[in-house]
């Protein structure tokens, strides 16, 4: 592979484990192989359409420079035929048709898949599939998430008919009063309901015959099932709202890297190198409590070059000094709230400065305009002095 189309796995990785990895409650093995096969001839080699023949997918692609290229998929043209109508039907592949040559394919970015499209299809399309879906979801039943848990809960609905009693029959019995002895006791027999033999449809009219009517059953069914297809567009989007959240996990390195280097620097004579175990603690709890990742290098930080501070103002109540004398990480995990909360006052004391003064500053004084004869005249008629004249004894 030349330097030209080495694979940019930074751009890749988003695709492969949004598109299929993170989908594949929603696929089968078959489509699950052939979207990888898909990946594989399409964004490994840095393009976004490949004419990709079926030949291709059962016999793989070879060449005499280059070798295997593809590995082929162990199974028939029909499955695999059948894998590229339910991929495209679900929005993971794209699809380019063509008269005579192969059709050209291309794996959907994360952004293209709708969530309705792809259980509606399932719903519709591939009942099995759902089943399987269901399935799962029953055997991890004490482990899964309140969203999940509801779809459980739209699957199976609450029983009303009474244990032992078919849709179709009526147990009599319970509802005739009882006769007193030696009268005729009644029978246990289930009377059948009576079927219509005409169709169910409204009386022909004469504009000709009329819309079919819904049986209650089958329109109740069609409402849970939406109400199912509704439930598992909830659970796929809380799921997807999860991973982008870890996606943006904090990058312990970076953490661990500015811990060393604020005791290098604040505390050169107490520096101890911390085990792993310090800093996987300080990750499981940071991902507990829902800190925001991004604050934590600059707050790791801060705790070190105020670490005297934190002593009397945020381990003590009364004032008084509390906790150890240097830096120490699994003090701080246990105070960690605290910290951020303080974190957050001081930032945002420093980010802010001074209000300045919005009324608007006095224009400069300027000297009246003076009248020297006026002046003069006025001096001759009090009698005064002249200013650079001592005046008369």
């Amino acid at each position: 592979m030349s330097e030209q189309t080495k694979p940019d796995w930074k751009a890749l990785l988003p695709i492969l484990r949004e598109t299929i990895l993170e989908n594949r409650l929603f696929m089968t093995d078959d489509e699950q192989q052939v979207a990888l096969f898909i990946f594989q001839r399409t964004r490994m080699y840095g393009k976004a359409w490949e004419r990709i023949p079926l030949r291709h997918f059962t016999g793989g692609v070879w060449s005499q420079g280059g070798g295997n290229s593809c590995s082929r998929l162990r199974m028939k043209r029909n499955t695999v035929i059948a894998a590229l109508k339910s991929l495209h039907g679900k929005g993971f592949v794209e699809r380019r048709d063509h008269a005579t040559k192969a059709h050209e394919y291309r794996l959907c970015e994360p952004a293209e898949i709708i969530d309705h499209d792809v259980l509606s299809y399932i719903r519709t399309k591939q009942p099995k599939l759902m089943d399987a879906i269901i399935l799962e979801l029953r055997r991890n039943q004490r482990s899964l998430p309140p969203v999940f848990a509801k779809i459980l809960e739209e699957h199976e609905p609450r029983k009303t008919k009474p244990a032992g009693v078919s849709g179709d029959t009526i147990d009599v019995s319970a509802k005739v009063p009882q006769p007193a002895s030696g009268e005729i006791q009644p029978t246990n027999r289930r009377i059948r309901i009576l079927k219509r033999k005409t169709p169910n449809f409204p009386p022909s009219g004469k504009r000709g015959r009329g819309l079919p009517i819904i049986p209650l059953k089958k329109a109740a069914e069609s409402f849970r099932r939406q109400r199912l297809e509704q439930a598992l567009v909830e659970a796929r989007r809380w799921q997807a709202r999860r991973r982008r959240h870890r996606a943006s996990r904090l990058d312990l390195p970076e953490v661990q890297r500015r811990w060393e280097e604020a005791m290098q620097t604040h505390w050169p004579n107490g520096v101890i190198k911390l085990p792993k175990g310090a800093f996987r603690l300080f990750k499981l709890f940071v991902q507990s409590r829902g800190l925001p990742p991004e604050d934590l290098p600059e707050l790791v930080e801060w705790i070190v070059s105020n670490w005297r501070r934190h002593r009397s103002k945020v381990f003590s109540f009364s004032g008084n000094p509390y906790g150890p004398s240097a830096p120490d990480l699994y003090f701080a995990v246990k105070r960690l709230p605290h910290l951020y909360r303080a974190f957050l006052h001081d930032r945002a004391a420093l980010s802010s400065p001074m209000v300045p003064n919005t009324i608007a500053p006095h224009p400069p004084i300027r000297p009246l305009p003076v009248n020297h004869k006026e002046a003069e005249a006025a001096r001759k008629r009090l009698g005064l002095p002249k200013w650079d004249e001592a005046p008369a004894a």
